[in-house]
């Protein structure tokens, strides 16, 4: 992504503030590089707030349908927010707080409550599919899993053809929490699996976005302890899989 003029003047006036920007994935990233990457991450919850405020304002809603979605716009707002709030939290010395941020949570119910928050701004071409079968508390900055799930889900929706299903697996194995985003696309080839995750890296001649996505994600797994891979499906299409320490 290429920020314009007008974008970094909107964002200037944060600048003085939170010198600090998302500097847990880019520690030593000049300013602009920074504001890039907090564009990118306030995109979805932006999105998913303007959405559910012009379906609620449509009046076609009934009083059950209003609450839920003033619901799912309060915490997005609040994820939009904590994504700011960062800036002024973290110390400007400390290139990563995330171990401060940790706490535990159950990964499954997490991933259930941000696919409801997500699928209005993920369209309505991809069927999503959630396989949780059971609890799996995991200790991690939720945030930080909020985004890398994110991020996973509006790459397989991105890259994968329409009506073709996104499965999204939560189980643990082992020490391990695990999360699974499967998509039906064409996947990805062996070689290019280590750089899909590299900063502006976009695949295929009809690649969207600006490649930072996936960059980020993996980012984010690694502060947290944990690890981020591509691999092949046996029928087809990309797995990423997200392993975080659980607590045993």
């Amino acid at each position: 992504m290429v920020m314009d003029d007008e974008d970094l003047d909107l964002l200037r006036p944060l600048a003085p503030a939170h010198q600090d920007i998302v500097a847990r994935a880019l520690p030593a990233e000049p300013l602009a590089g920074r504001l890039e990457v907090l564009v990118h991450e306030l995109r979805s919850p932006l999105a998913v707030i303007q959405m559910a405020a012009a379906t609620v304002g449509s009046g076609t809603l009934s009083a059950a349908q209003q609450t839920d979605l003033l619901a799912v716009i309060e915490r997005q707002a609040t994820t939009a927010l904590a994504l700011i709030g960062r800036l002024s939290h973290d110390d400007p010395g400390q290139s990563r707080q995330i171990p401060a941020r940790r706490v535990e949570f159950d990964l499954a119910e997490a991933t259930r409550e941000l696919l409801i928050d997500l699928r209005p701004s993920l369209g309505t071409d991809h069927p999503i599919a959630l396989h949780a079968p059971r609890a799996v508390t995991v200790r991690a900055d939720r945030l930080s899993v909020a985004e890398i799930t994110t991020n996973l889900l509006t790459n397989a929706a991105a890259h994968t053809p329409a009506d073709t299903a996104i499965e999204v697996t939560v189980d643990g194995q082992g020490q391990d929490a695990v999360l699974e985003v499967l998509d039906h696309g064409p996947g990805i080839a062996s070689h290019e699996h280590e750089r899909v995750f590299a900063r502006h890296v976009t695949l295929g001649s009809a690649a969207t976005g600006h490649g930072l996505g996936l960059f980020i994600a993996r980012q984010l797994a690694e502060d947290n302890g944990g690890e981020l891979t591509v691999h092949d499906d046996r029928g087809g299409g990309a797995r990423f899989v997200l392993r975080l320490p659980r607590d045993t």
